[in-house]
């Protein structure tokens, strides 16, 4: 593996949990502070230094989130694919890899952020081979993820939604391009049909760190952001 990738960012979302206080906002632009989440994201992406180029999976209201980047200076090139049609996780990025260049890719959901060293996370994929590796942090109450279960650094299996302490996937990963070939045709989600597959082939792996994270999805975690950024980032 190429010690520098591209990186996929997932930003085609609908938001729909977030509409009482975006409106039409798309996710990705959901202001934090004076800028927008994605940009935080942006810089997160290059401050690892191992990120070559940038490709924004874009669906909802992706026109404003390409008005929003010709506004602004980058810290790296940026490509946006924007899908045809609603494709879910899995095949926002199957579709956004036909753009990438390099053998393996981050892929990172629009809507969180993690105190990670991305860096770390790739050297750990190179070592341990899997074909899908992604970051895992320890919370509280897991209730509202669902939990994974890891067996060293193997993902193998997942847990139902319930209270209490558990393990959940981040919204980051590390991707060998092969391991797409069973990504099923047409809209798939990356979580319930994709990384499943990966477990049955035992080539799924975790890199669990206890770090914080945050994900802006519901609108209580959204207005905690601020102060997250403010803290970490």
């Amino acid at each position: 593996m190429s010690d520098r990738v591209d990186a996929i960012i997932l930003a085609g979302g609908l938001g729909t949990r977030l509409a009482s206080v975006l409106s039409d906002v798309p996710k990705a632009l959901a202001p934090i502070g004076e800028r927008a989440f994605l940009d935080y994201l942006i810089d997160f992406v290059a401050a690892s230094g191992r990120v070559d180029r940038i490709i924004l999976a874009l669906g909802h209201l992706a026109h404003r989130i390409e008005a929003h980047l010709a506004q602004h200076k980058l810290p790296l090139p940026i490509l946006a694919v924007t899908e045809p049609s609603p494709l879910g996780t899995g095949g926002a990025a199957r579709n956004a890899l036909l753009a990438a260049e390099t053998e393996t890719v981050l892929i990172l959901n629009g809507d969180t952020l993690v105190d990670l060293s991305l860096a770390d996370l790739l050297n750990h994929h190179r070592h341990h081979g899997n074909r899908m590796t992604l970051a895992a942090v320890p919370v509280d109450d897991a209730a509202r993820f669902g939990s994974i279960i890891v067996d060293g650094q193997r993902v193998t299996g997942f847990a139902e939604k319930q209270p209490g302490a558990g393990l959940i996937n981040a919204g980051i990963y590390v991707v060998s391009r092969s391991a797409f070939d069973i990504c099923i045709a047409g809209p798939a989600s990356l979580e319930r049909d994709f990384m499943p597959e990966l477990v049955k082939s035992g080539t799924l792996g975790a890199f669990v760190s206890a770090v914080p994270f945050i994900d802006i999805g519901l609108p209580e975690t959204y207005q905690a952001a601020a102060a997250f950024i403010e803290r970490y980032h």
